[in-house]
């Protein structure tokens, strides 16, 4: 093989793998680089690193042979000691003279090379599937120490005496509890002499609610778990206690880590887990893990205050999951482990597609199982009530048109009603006629405006009104629509909990009430309406309120999400009546204090009357944000786009 093929096939493929990376055009740890004939002579701050011609007083071959355990490469946390052979070719090429070709130039880092099975082989044990492995022979009383005592065995050590009852009692309580025994339980297991008293004791203490109390903190550990926010006001995290103490739950029922897992990766969109004793949704509560960091209230670069919020929550989620970090991925491909920088954001992707939320964890369930048992009946009954109420109103209509003119009287106050006529029926007619007037929304609203109208008093003049109304609003064509409403299936349902029903009624669609209220109203437009079968239910878990503005416990069960968008100036209208509060989650921003970012969170109330509302988020254009609306207290509210 000549010099060149021996470079090319032998040594060029070793640096670059094992050397480049941490000594080349991007890296130089001890200011070494090996990406070049003349840079491998000049050496760096430990001097030149090879002699040529003289492998055994090259540094290169002294670090890579490790000889010297200040100069071990690749460092112990890159992998193992390179292959002998491997040793044996790089000593061959600086015996012969350290060739390097002509034009072959420098070592390069490949920019878009990512060889992902090269990585694996860098650390395999990391990657490698845990496998049954044989229990060795061995007098003991299990497997575990079966094993302990072979390794023991290989290293020429033997076990410890036996520890005495009282030692092994205090032991066994501290390692399963945290808890020392009590004077009662020491003296009941002194007491007891029977074959298998320790395994008996073993399972009680297991079976102990403190058992999860004390094994659920090192999971806590992972998670960062806190109560309070950080930063410089550490706001109260509301509910934080609900996602420790499922942990200890979990712990205490023996959930299986795969179910576990689940749960804090999904647990809003699996099956549910549900508490025997209080029909809780467990699974959910899971979630909360992602809300524990750190939340800056008023942060002045909110897109970099999202950005620092989604690593922390990638970092730990691969911490504690993963069994490793992908930290370093956030900026470039893994320089060691098998991690690209497009799993680093992907990853994100799923950090970001989670927003935050309180939910009614104890009650949601059966939310659930009642809103199909309500669908049902009112999809059972709506045809008959239907069929009532166009009865009634057809008569009301035919009844209304015979007195058109006696209300156009009074509403101009040309003259009194005739004899025959009821004159308090017709003022409560006119009134009802100036309300629809004022509301574009009302359902009369376009009758009304021809009855104010002194043309409408003979039927040429009538008829022009009628050809001369308005049309219905077109929006123009730079408009973007983020929901609508008003059309079925044109705007993804997100409803958190039942206060919105279970999807935005249509045009003609009978409305139930309840019987503290009328027993239907005809929709005379698309929108998304609070369902007032809810009205009356304490929705509250009765537990704490969130921190800030948002106040997220009020909203909890009754809140309309929209889709997520990227702003385009800032500015959005909504088309509501009613209360509600509106909040503009930008970029997933959830800690709103202090006067910085006070126009995400607002409250409007346009009363009986269907207006358009304005938010001005001009100082965030160009940035993702989505609505969520919810009414005030117990107040109506129509969402229609």
């Amino acid at each position: 093989m000549s010099a060149t093929d021996f470079f090319e096939t032998r040594i060029r493929p070793v640096l670059y793998d094992q050397c480049v990376q941490c000594h080349g055009p991007e890296k130089q740890k001890g200011g070494l680089r090996l990406d070049s004939r003349e840079a491998l002579l000049i050496g760096g701050e430990s001097g030149p690193a090879v002699v040529v011609g003289k492998p055994g007083e090259s540094l290169l071959l002294k670090a890579v042979g490790q000889e010297d355990k200040d100069l071990q490469m690749p460092p112990l946390k890159a992998g193992p000691k390179l292959e002998a052979a491997v040793i044996a070719d790089l000593a061959t090429w600086v015996r012969e003279g350290l060739d390097w070709p002509q034009g072959g130039g420098a070592v390069a880092i490949a920019k878009d090379a990512f060889n992902l099975e090269s990585r694996k082989q860098r650390l395999p044990w990391i990657w490698q599937t845990p496998q049954r492995q044989t229990v060795p022979d061995g007098d003991a009383e299990n497997d575990v120490d079966r094993f302990v005592i072979a390794k023991l065995a290989e290293k020429g050590l033997k076990p410890s005496p036996a520890a005495e009852d009282l030692t092994w009692l205090h032991r066994v309580h501290f390692a399963i509890t945290g808890l020392p025994p009590r004077r009662e339980e020491m003296q009941a297991f002194l007491r007891d002499q029977s074959a298998g008293r320790r395994e008996r004791l073993v399972d009680a203490l297991l079976a102990a609610p403190h058992f999860g109390e004390r094994w659920a903190r090192h999971w806590l550990d992972l998670v960062r778990y806190a109560e309070t926010r950080g930063h410089e006001s550490d706001f109260l995290i509301a509910n934080a206690w609900q996602y420790r103490d499922y942990v200890i739950r979990a712990f205490n029922a023996d959930v299986p880590y795969d179910r576990f897992v689940a749960e804090h990766i999904a647990g809003d969109l699996r099956p549910a887990r549900i508490d025997p004793e209080s029909g809780a949704n467990e699974s959910v509560l899971a979630t909360g893990w992602a809300f524990l960091g750190e939340e800056v209230h008023s942060p002045v670069d909110i897109r970099q205050d999202e950005c620092e919020r989604v690593d922390n929550k990638v970092d730990v989620l691969s911490k504690t999951f993963l069994g490793l970090t992908v930290a370093c991925a956030r900026c470039h491909d893994h320089k060691f482990d098998a991690i690209t920088q497009k799993d680093y954001y992907a990853l994100s992707g799923f950090v970001l597609s989670s927003p935050f939320r309180q939910v009614r964890f104890q009650t949601m369930e059966a939310h659930a199982r009642a809103m199909v048992q309500l669908a049902e009946l009112r999809k059972q009954h709506s045809p008959r009530i239907a069929a009532a109420y166009a009865e009634a109103a057809g008569s009301r209509l035919e009844h209304l048109t015979s007195r058109w003119m006696e209300v156009r009287r009074a509403l101009l106050r040309e003259v009194a009603p005739a004899s025959n006529q009821d004159p308090g029926e017709i003022a409560s007619l006119a009134r009802e006629m100036k309300r629809a007037q004022a509301d574009d929304g009302h359902p009369l609203h376009f009758f009304s405006r021809i009855l104010h109208d002194p043309q409408s008093a003979d039927p040429a003049g009538l008829q022009r009104l009628i050809d001369e109304f308005p049309a219905p609003m077109v929006l123009p064509a730079e408009v973007r629509v983020i929901a609508d409403y008003t059309k079925a299936d044109a705007t993804p349902w997100k409803s958190d909990g039942p206060g919105f029903g279970t999807h935005a009624l249509k045009v003609g669609e009978i409305v139930l009430g309840i019987r503290e209220q009328a027993i239907a109203r005809v929709m005379s437009h698309g929108a998304a309406v609070r369902d007032s079968f809810w009205k009356p239910l304490s929705l509250s878990p009765g537990t704490e309120m969130d921190s800030g503005a948002i106040a997220a416990e009020s909203r909890a069960g009754k809140t309309l999400r929209t889709p997520t968008v990227e702003l385009g100036e800032g500015r959005l209208q909504l088309l509501l009546r009613g209360k509600a509060q509106v909040y503009a989650a930008v970029d997933s921003h959830i800690m709103v204090t202090g006067p910085l970012h006070a126009r995400l969170m607002s409250r409007h109330d346009t009363g009986d009357s269907l207006r358009w509302i304005t938010l001005d988020l001009s100082p965030y254009a160009g940035h993702r944000v989505h609505l969520e609306i919810s009414p005030v207290e117990d107040s109506n509210l129509e969402v229609v786009m």
